[in-house]
C-alpha cells in the first residue's frame, strides 16, 4: 500500500483540501440556493438528470498507469399518487490499463471477484456491468428525504475483466436533508449474486456514498461525495475508501447544468490499486412540476 510520508505531495494536497473544506463550511455565510441546485444534489429529487461522470484513476498498479471509468447515471422519475418511483441506472464504460491480478486473482482496486490466475496480466476497454436502482419515496417529502428499493445488476460487461459475469440483487436506500444552503446524505446498497456464469465465483458487494455540499452563492458550492466499496468475498483488501472533495458550479438556463470537479485520495485500498482519482461530472437538470 502507498505510504503517506511527510514529503509526499499527494498526502499533503488531500489533507489541505480537507481542512479547507471543513474551514469553509464553518466560517462562510449561508447563501440561498435555487431549486435546480437543490434538485441536482438530491439523487431522488423529482427531476430528470442526465449526469455523466469521467473518473480518471491515477498511479494504477505497480506500473503506476492511468485507468478510466465513464459513468452515465440518469435519474428518471415517475409519480403515481403519493409515491415517486425514481429510476437510476448506472452504466459504466471502463478502460482498464494493463494490470497484474492480485494474489486472489482479482483486479486490484475494483470490488470484483477473481477473473483469472494470480499474477496474470489483463487489459480491456468496453462496457461494464449495468446496475439498475429503483427508489420509492414520498411524492411530498418532509424535512428528511428518503427512498428505498431494489438494486439489480446485470452481466453486460463486454469483457470478462470488466464485470462479474453474474446477475445480482439487493436492497438500496438513500437518506438526506437539505437544511439552508447545505445538503447532507447517504446512499447505500448491498447485492448478492443469484445466477450467471457458473464458472465465475459468487459475489457479495457493498457500496456506500456519503455526500456533503455547502453552497457559497452564485451557483458555487464545496462538496465531497466519495464512493466507498467493499467486496465481502475477498479474504483481504476488501475495502476501497476514497477521501477528498472539490467544487460544484451550477450554470443557469432553460436547462441548468451542474459541473463538478473532485479529487480523491484512496486512503484504504488494495496494494496495487490506484493511489488517487479525479472526477469531472457534467449534469444537465430538467425540473418537473
Amino acid at each position: 500500500m502507498w505510504e503517506r510520508t511527510k514529503t509526499d505531495w499527494r498526502y499533503w494536497s488531500f489533507r489541505t483540501a480537507g481542512l479547507l473544506l471543513l474551514t469553509a463550511t464553518a466560517v462562510l455565510p449561508a447563501a440561498a440556493q435555487t431549486d435546480a441546485e437543490k434538485a441536482a444534489k438530491n439523487p431522488i429529487a423529482k427531476k430528470i438528470s442526465l449526469e455523466y461522470q469521467s473518473i480518471f484513476q491515477f498511479d494504477y498498479g505497480n506500473e503506476e498507469k492511468t485507468g478510466y471509468v465513464g459513468m452515465f447515471q440518469p435519474v428518471l422519475p415517475l409519480t403515481v399518487g403519493p409515491v415517486n418511483f425514481i429510476s437510476r441506472p448506472l452504466i459504466p464504460i471502463i478502460a482498464l490499463p494493463e494490470v497484474t491480478l492480485g494474489e486472489d486473482g482479482t483486479i486490484p482496486g475494483l470490488p470484483t471477484p477473481p477473473i483469472g490466475q494470480p499474477g496474470e496480466t489483463v487489459k480491456a476497454t468496453g462496457l461494464g456491468d449495468i446496475t439498475y436502482q429503483l427508489f420509492l419515496s414520498p411524492a411530498i417529502p418532509g424535512k428528511v428525504i428518503w427512498g428505498i428499493g431494489p438494486a439489480l445488476t446485470f452481466p453486460t460487461a463486454s469483457d470478462p475483466s470488466l464485470g462479474n459475469g453474474k446477475y445480482a440483487a439487493g436492497p438500496a436506500a438513500v437518506l438526506l436533508a437539505q437544511p439552508g444552503n447545505m445538503t447532507l446524505g447517504l446512499l447505500a446498497m448491498n447485492s448478492w449474486s443469484y445466477a450467471g456464469d457458473p464458472d465465475r465465483p459468487d459475489t457479495n458487494q457493498f457500496a456506500l456514498q456519503y455526500f456533503i455540499d455547502y453552497g457559497l452563492g452564485g451557483g458555487w458550492s464545496l462538496a465531497t461525495s466519495p464512493l466507498l466499496t467493499a467486496n465481502w468475498k475477498a479474504e483481504s483488501n476488501r475495502w476501497l475508501v476514497p477521501v477528498g472533495g472539490g467544487v460544484n458550479k451550477m450554470f443557469p438556463g432553460k436547462m441548468p447544468v451542474q459541473i463538478k470537479v473532485h479529487a480523491y485520495w484512496n486512503a484504504v485500498r488494495p496494494d496495487t490499486a490506484s493511489n488517487w482519482q479525479l472526477m469531472i461530472s457534467v449534469q444537465p437538470v430538467i425540473l418537473l412540476k
